[in-house]
This record gives C-alpha cells, structure tokens and sequence, in this order.
C-alpha cells in the first residue's frame, strides 16, 4: 500500500504472526510484529474478518495502534484487506 510518498507492507504468515513496515524515502518508519487470526464469528454473515493484534497505522488522520479488526475482500479478481475505503487504502495478496 503507498500513500504520502511512503510504502507500507504487511505480511501475514501461516503460523499467525505478522510483519507490518511502513518505508520512506528518509527510511523505515515503523517495523513491529505481532499476531493475527481468523474471526470465527464475523458481526456480519458473508463476511471474512481478520483480527490483527498489535497493529499500528501510519496513514495520515488514522493514527494508532491496537487491534485492527480488517475486513478481506475480493475485487476485481483481487483478495485485499481494506484500510480505508474513502481513501482507497488497501493491502493487496501478493501470489
């Protein structure tokens, strides 16, 4: 995912730990892990959320840090998580 000239990139391996970084042209802005895992019980039926613990945001007016509940969706042929919708914000599955 990029925006404000920066690169974000979150990987989720099998076993359910995450590598989240956030790269700019001065360097790396933020390098943490944590954990992440399926929600069994989604707040809505046909939807597939991941919980992700320990999740920080960058993204300029989202600043954080905590437990992101992301919402997975498939466009366009794509699965992406989605960060924000308004802004068009969204990691993309790389195969």
């Amino acid at each position: 995912m990029s925006y404000s000239a920066s690169v974000e990139v979150l990987e989720l391996n099998r076993t359910g730990d995450f590598h989240h970084t956030v790269l700019s042209p001065k360097g790396t802005l933020l390098d943490e892990r944590g954990r992440w895992e399926w929600e069994s019980e989604p707040p809505e039926e046909g939807t597939d959320i991941l919980s992700i613990e320990g999740y920080s945001t960058m993204v300029p007016g989202m600043e954080g840090y905590g437990l992101w509940p992301a919402t997975i969706e498939k466009y366009r042929g794509k699965v992406r998580l989605s960060v924000n919708r308004d802004l068009g914000l969204y990691y993309y599955k790389i195969p």
